[in-house]
């Protein structure tokens, strides 16, 4: 789906991804994911959480370090595209981990070093609270903060199975906001995947000029016989080192005889993704 829809940032806010399984799992999402940089913030110490982020490969990404907190997990990004900075911070809240108030106080606390921080502000992430719920005190109380802070919370519609705003989107009230809201319910979960899109220039296209070969076009026959012809000269006199030096050049000789080098120039937009047509707005994807 991400490859289908060519988009830009997919962020996962728990990826069940722990510390025992995420090398197993992140090899095998790297080598299926061509193109893109993946990033994870693991539970430690039990199964479920975790959050993470797949980035095009042409975006210039950094994790932040952010120190530990008890009551959520969180994955904070610099996401660079040109002059523009964006500042990515994925959470997730579980509903029992810690008291709320305890929440709060550590929610609070990023929040106030988020807020002067450069870029573009982004926090996105499941908070396990029922926002839409105009008698939950403690949405309430989360919603109170935010815009007491200069914040805004875009998620206006059920992100939940059962009806509620669980999932957020919150940037600053001051930046741009994010365009083309929208909700999809067609994966296997109980959580909504969010779309939207961010204005900004996509990376420029990289022009790579790379030498190959066609080996698979050396016949079989030719190959032989240059092997037995030329490969094994006299080594007689000659010391180790040059035997191999000698060795060496006789295969690139080989090589340049049976499939001559040539110049390939590639134009795309992260290494591996052909390009087809210019985009002006970068999407992501929250699950």
């Amino acid at each position: 789906m991400i490859l289908d829809e060519s988009r830009d940032i997919f962020i996962v806010s728990e990826s069940w991804l722990t510390e025992v399984n995420q090398k197993c799992i992140t090899s095998e999402i790297r080598s299926s994911l061509g193109g893109y940089n993946f990033f994870s913030c693991p539970r430690t110490g039990r199964k479920g959480g975790g959050v993470a982020a797949f980035a095009l490969g042409a975006l210039d990404v950094k994790v932040k370090v952010t120190k530990p907190y008890k009551s959520f997990e969180c994955l904070d990004l610099t996401v660079k595209t040109g002059s523009i900075v964006l500042r990515l911070v994925v959470m997730y809240r579980p509903p029992k981990l810690c008291t709320v108030s305890v929440f709060f106080e550590e929610f609070s606390e990023l929040l106030e070093t988020l807020i002067p921080a450069e870029g573009r502000l982004f926090i996105c992430g499941d908070v396990n609270f029922h926002v839409d719920d105009v008698e939950n005190r403690d949405a309430q109380r989360l919603l109170d903060l935010i815009h007491s802070l200069g914040l805004v919370q875009h998620m206006q519609v059920a992100t939940h199975q059962k009806g509620h705003t669980l999932d957020l989107v919150i940037t600053r009230a001051f930046d741009p906001y994010p365009m083309n809201i929208a909700v999809d319910n067609t994966l296997p979960s109980d959580h909504s995947l969010i779309k939207f899109s961010v204005d900004v220039t996509r990376p420029a296209y990289k022009r790579t000029v790379r030498e190959v070969r066609d080996v698979k076009s050396i016949d079989a026959d030719a190959l032989s016989s240059y092997f037995s012809d030329n490969l094994f000269p006299s080594v007689g006199g000659m010391s180790s080192d040059e035997a191999a030096v000698s060795y060496n050049s006789h295969l690139e000789t080989m090589l340049d005889t049976l499939a001559p080098a040539r110049t390939k120039i590639i134009i795309n937009d992260n290494g591996y993704r052909m390009l087809t047509l210019p985009r002006s707005y970068s999407p992501w994807w929250m699950k």
